[in-house]
């Protein structure tokens, strides 16, 4: 890994996901607003349908990852950690990331979550791995839900460098403009986005762990566990051939 990571000024947002124009959140943001009451007021991404079949592609997920972590080898399970780099000084928050993986990967548990920003080289073919913002859920409503999850992370990035004057959207504002930012798994203000806890947290990206180690989808398969705030993209060698098609192809 390169500085990118550690350098939050070569980093860029992400485009919004295709699931709605920007200025429909920015609108909704601004009803939001004018509302007398946090009581009155709706979460700024309403549900939308269930989607049975994610549901079911993220348990197949969760199934192989389970089977091929109890097959694998100490020297497989090597090959997949990430060594410390250099700029990860002992207060860098985001070196808990390296110090937990190898308990992410073994006994984490698989979940979706949006991508929110990245740097922009992280979409193309290249050498350099570095840091993004996703959007995230314990809650199991979003096993099938993912595709509210991809406009909940398109409506944070709709504030980025828009300063608020309430103190939920200001804070949500702050995160997703603040690239300096080494958060991990911090909670959302209830409601302001959805009905469901949210999360919000900065990851390191390596391309090893992704298809054609390009970031070609905003949904990613991700592990979390309780002991730590870090997470990590589960690799890809415990993703289906089905979710590795979908994501090439961009389907998800």
């Amino acid at each position: 890994m390169d500085n990118k990571a550690s350098d939050p000024k070569r980093r860029r947002a992400g485009a919004p996901a295709s699931s709605g124009p920007l200025h429909q959140i920015v609108s909704k943001i601004g009803a939001w607003f004018g509302a007398t009451s946090r009581s009155q007021r709706e979460p700024l991404v309403q549900p939308g349908p269930a989607q049975p079949d994610r549901a079911q592609l993220l348990r197949k997920t969760r199934a192989l990852h389970a089977m091929r972590i109890q097959h694998m080898a100490a020297e497989e399970l090597a090959a997949l950690q990430y060594p410390l780099q250099p700029w990860m000084t002992p207060d860098e928050p985001l070196r808990q990331i390296i110090e937990q993986q190898g308990r992410l990967v073994k006994e984490g548990r698989v979940i979706w979550a949006a991508l929110v920003q990245a740097n922009s080289s992280l979409f193309v073919p290249g050498p350099s791995d570095s840091a993004a913002m996703i959007v995230h859920s314990a809650d199991a409503y979003f096993d099938d839900h993912p595709q509210e999850l991809l406009r909940i992370a398109d409506a944070i990035f709709a504030l980025k460098d828009k300063p608020q004057d309430d103190a939920d959207l200001a804070e949500a504002s702050r995160r997703v403009t603040d690239e300096m930012s080494r958060e991990m798994s911090e909670p959302l203000p209830r409601g302001l986005l959805a009905r469901h806890s949210l999360m919000t947290s900065t990851i390191l990206v390596f391309r090893m762990h992704l298809p054609a180690r390009v970031l070609s989808h905003r949904l990613l398969p991700l592990l979390t566990h309780p002991a730590t705030p870090a997470t990590l993209i589960l690799p890809t060698c415990f993703w289906p051939e089905e979710l590795v098609a979908m994501w090439n192809g961009r389907q998800l």
